[in-house]
């Protein structure tokens, strides 16, 4: 093995190797360096590892609150009471009261945290600042209340626990089912129970300490995923992928680097779309694309415009009710309480992309938008995925090297389809021949249905 180290390397640095390692010293500047270490084996093959920096020493990495330093990277946390802005170095505040808190009564939301009142004729419990008692307890409970029997006014009323509802007979306490009423801030999933509910998370999210909200399992740290000996783990939002490492290519079925003087390899073929539902297919949307050679399109670009669709619809949701989940959306809205897509979440339908023309260039792709593992909702309705890609039209386009002169949903409720155009580069051709109008009508005379149908024809003459 041979060691080498190339770059802006700072000034007065001395470089040592052996056998196993190379060591870099250089006293401390403020002078921007670039530093790249090479490791060759006797076959010329070489690998360019990565040197760890931690950025968190720095500022806090632009951190608002708390940064962790990973390896070649970093990430922002937040303070309990706080949520990670889509900026992902700011933190906002949560809003513990909403949809609903744990107080037994009145919650009062608070910057990072939250305050518990009661209602009138009650005081906050000594013991317990989530609940409360009655100012003036009943002394015989005459009313035979299930649950809490108070004075108001010297006269005796009910109330009921936190989770339940009183009855119309003002005396019977039954169960909330806060899972189907949307009275819970599950962040994934709610299970109901008697006077209370719980939440738990789908493969690949952890419940938080906080008991609501799920968080991503980071495969790649925990050391839980299965990867070739020769790829890499990516984590990604409930998931992970293997790749290669920085400098490795995919060749003869293994990553490994290049031989001295060869060119890379090309990039790996498109996925294989999934076979879609036919509500799936119903809620796509078909993109016009000037400029898109379809026997150019491969991983990489498809991996591009998954990732840039994603970003645009988490963008678009944060800032809109619309595309909320039917969960969320009959929620009031939380601080900070974001749907993040990935690109795992856009699915193009198979078949495309299609050339439609070569001259000039012209192309068709088509895909759908699923909502995040754990929503209440499967697919984000095709009028709104249209709002998205309208509202990041030049993004998209970079993405993948065109122009998109249209938007348009795949299958229109309406003979109008929803579309967006720009100025078009080709000719649309119209076939009049053979235009046929149906005109029924109907009658109803002594209880007899009548249906009459009329066919009219009409064909234009060359």
């Amino acid at each position: 093995m041979t060691f080498s180290v190339t770059g802006s390397l700072p000034s007065g640095a001395q470089i040592s190797t052996n056998a196993t390692a190379v060591t870099l010293t250089w006293n401390a500047t403020t002078k921007q360096i670039d530093i790249e270490f090479v490791v060759a084996d006797d076959s010329n093959q070489s690998y360019r590892p990565t040197t760890n920096i931690d950025e968190c020493a720095v500022n806090k990495g632009g951190c608002q609150q708390n940064c962790l330093n990973t390896h070649g990277s970093f990430v922002c946390t937040c303070d309990p009471g706080y949520r990670l802005n889509l900026d992902k170095k700011n933190c906002d505040d949560v809003d513990e009261c909403s949809p609903v808190g744990d107080c037994m009564q009145i919650c009062e939301n608070t910057i990072g945290g939250y305050n518990c009142k009661c209602n009138a004729d009650f005081k906050v419990d000594d013991t317990n600042p989530k609940k409360c008692i009655p100012k003036d307890p009943c002394q015989q409970n005459s009313l035979g209340c299930k649950h809490i029997c108070f004075l108001s006014d010297g006269k005796e009323k009910c109330s009921c626990r936190a989770g339940y509802a009183l009855e119309q007979d003002g005396k019977t306490c039954t169960d909330v089912d806060e899972c189907t009423t949307n009275m819970n801030n599950c962040n994934q999933q709610c299970n109901n129970t008697i006077g209370d509910f719980s939440c738990s998370c789908v493969d690949g999210f952890t419940l938080d300490s906080n008991g609501f909200t799920c968080n991503d399992i980071d495969e790649c740290r925990e050391w839980t995923f299965k990867c070739q000996e020769s790829m890499q783990c990516q984590n990604t939002r409930g998931s992970y992928k293997c790749v290669c490492g920085e400098g490795l290519y995919w060749i003869d079925n293994k990553c490994q680097g290049l031989e001295k003087g060869a060119k890379p390899p090309p990039p790996p073929p498109a996925s294989v779309p999934k076979t879609p539902s036919d509500e799936e297919t119903s809620q796509s949307v078909k993109l016009e694309i000037q400029g898109l050679n379809v026997s150019e399109w491969n991983q990489h670009l498809e991996e591009t415009f998954k990732t840039v669709v994603a970003t645009s619809a988490t963008k678009h949701c944060s800032e809109a009710d619309n595309c909320k989940s039917t969960t969320a959306s009959a929620r009031r809205k939380r601080a900070a309480d974001y749907v993040i897509f990935t690109e795992d979440q856009v699915h193009i339908l198979p078949g495309y992309p299609k050339q439609i023309s070569q001259d000039p260039l012209l192309a068709t792709l088509a895909f759908y938008l699923q909502f995040p593992p754990g929503s209440s909702t499967d697919i984000i309705k095709k009028g709104i995925l249209v709002s998205i890609v309208k509202g990041s039209l030049a993004d998209i386009s970079s993405s993948i090297n065109g122009n998109i002169s249209s938007v348009q949903t795949l299958f229109a409720e309406t003979t109008t389809p929803q579309t967006t155009s720009v100025t078009p580069t080709r000719p649309t051709e119209k076939d009049n021949s053979n235009i046929k109008n149906y005109i029924i009508a109907g009658s109803v005379a002594g209880g007899l249905l009548v249906i009459i149908v009329v066919a009219v024809m009409r064909m234009e003459m060359p």
